[in-house]
């Protein structure tokens, strides 16, 4: 597994495709533009004041339900690539190998998977706004991908952990 995804990481760095595939701003995963300076986001954004105070950005923030009553899923096809990002989740679980693939690595075999691994998964903190189910077509490929990124990563942790702690020698107290 160690190869494949190594290859992977250096492949897809610097595709611009990749920054764009939320939809919004690359800086701004969560966001959706709407059009007109408007943004949405499928949850409160706590951070949001302390963000743009130092840019000097005027924004408000509206929370509610849709009026008038929309489909929410259309309002999420409009306003972030779901195909794009779906095709990347699709891309992301095929490349990933069966568990029974892994279970034999060794010690420090399991953590370069198991780093590689999770190096991979983070970039859907800035391609995905992890948009709720009911706005999202059927058979969503990132509730898969995750699934399938949590089973390996729970399959390497042993043996991984095992090679953190040799490497760092035992605890000292």
């Amino acid at each position: 597994m160690g190869r494949p995804l190594a290859r992977r990481a250096r492949g897809q760095r610097g595709r611009p495709e990749a920054s764009r595939a939320g939809g919004g701003d690359p800086g701004l995963p969560r966001y959706g533009r709407l059009g007109g300076g408007g943004w949405v986001s499928p949850r409160p954004s706590p951070e949001l004041a302390a963000s743009l105070a130092p840019l000097e950005i005027g924004w408000v923030a509206v929370h509610g339900a849709l009026d008038p009553v929309q489909d929410g899923s259309l309002l999420a096809a409009r306003v972030w690539d779901l195909e794009g990002i779906a095709a990347q989740h699709r891309r992301f679980e095929a490349g990933l190998p069966a568990v029974a693939e892994v279970a034999g690595a060794g010690p420090e075999q399991s953590y370069r998977d198991r780093t590689l691994l999770v190096h991979e998964w983070r970039r859907f903190l800035f391609r995905d706004p992890e948009l709720p189910r009911q706005v999202l077509p059927a058979n969503w490929p990132g509730h898969r991908s995750r699934e399938r990124f949590l089973e390996l990563a729970r399959a390497l942790a042993p043996a991984a952990d095992r090679y953190v702690d040799e490497v760092l020698g035992p605890p000292t107290g």
